[in-house]
């Protein structure tokens, strides 16, 4: 089977995302996180999807920032997580696409 050519590095979601014809994007299924977190700075509680891509969910003071995907999550600044809740596989075609 041929690799996608919208996938440009191992493990990375295709770029088409519900438009995507290739038969593995369709067959994939992830883990849905949310995170809940508090800003070291502020105070301010704010929660993170990772359902929803490319998203930067920054607290009310702008210090400090969650990045949070199905693959990675990325902080900027200081987070202190209040909690994460972990949902079971859901199928690709049904997540945002933001």
């Amino acid at each position: 089977m041929k690799d996608c050519k919208y996938v440009r590095r191992e493990g990375e979601s295709c770029t088409l995302n519900d438009r995507c014809n290739y038969p593995i994007c369709k067959q994939d299924k992830v883990m849905r996180t949310i995170l809940e977190w508090k800003c070291g700075y502020c105070d301010s509680q704010q929660k993170s999807d990772s359902s929803i891509r490319w998203q930067m969910d920054f607290c009310e003071c702008g210090k400090s920032a969650v990045d949070l995907d199905r693959w990675y999550q990325r902080n900027v600044g200081s987070i202190v997580v209040v909690n994460t809740v972990v949902f079971g596989e859901l199928d690709n075609d049904k997540e945002s696409s933001n």
